[in-house]
C-alpha cells in the first residue's frame, strides 16, 4: 500500500518511510514551511546527502573514495616501514655511541703513554 505525502504529493511505500521522507527530504521540509537544520554529509566527490545511510552506501561505491582509501592504506604501510627503520636506526646509534665512548676512554688512557718525560733542560731554556 502506497502513502502520499501531504506536503509534496510524493508517493511513498509505507508510513515509516513517509515519516523519514517528511523529516529528511530538503524540498519537503521547505514545503512544510520549516527551517529545520539538516545535517549534510559530503563525499570527496562533492556529492551531498542529508541522510547518513545514503552517504555510507555511496562512499562504499564511490571511485574517488575507494582510491583515497587505497592511498591511505599505502601511506599506513609506509608509516609502519618508517617506524621500523627508525627503531633500527636508534639501535645502531646506541651501538655507535657506546663504541665511540669506549674508543675515547681507550685513547685518553693511552695519551699518557705517549708523553715524553720532561727533564731539567726543558725548564732552563
Amino acid at each position: 500500500m502506497s502513502v502520499v505525502c501531504e506536503y509534496c504529493n510524493t508517493s511513498i511505500c509505507n508510513s515509516q518511510s513517509l515519516k523519514r521522507h517528511q523529516t529528511s527530504t530538503k524540498y519537503c521540509i521547505e514545503m512544510q514551511g520549516k527551517t529545520k537544520e539538516v545535517t549534510i554529509y559530503k563525499c570527496i566527490c562533492d556529492k551531498e546527502f542529508n541522510r547518513s545511510d545514503n552517504y555510507k552506501r555511496h562512499t562504499k561505491k564511490c571511485k574517488m573514495n575507494i582510491k583515497l582509501k587505497e592511498k591511505d592504506n599505502q601511506l599506513k604501510l609506509k608509516d609502519e616501514e618508517f617506524k621500523s627503520k627508525d627503531g633500527e636506526l636508534k639501535e645502531l646509534l646506541k651501538v655507535l655511541t657506546s663504541t665511540l665512548k669506549q674508543l675515547v676512554i681507550q685513547k685518553s688512557s693511552n695519551i699518557f703513554n705517549d708523553l715524553i718525560p720532561l727533564d731539567i733542560s726543558y725548564i732552563q731554556e
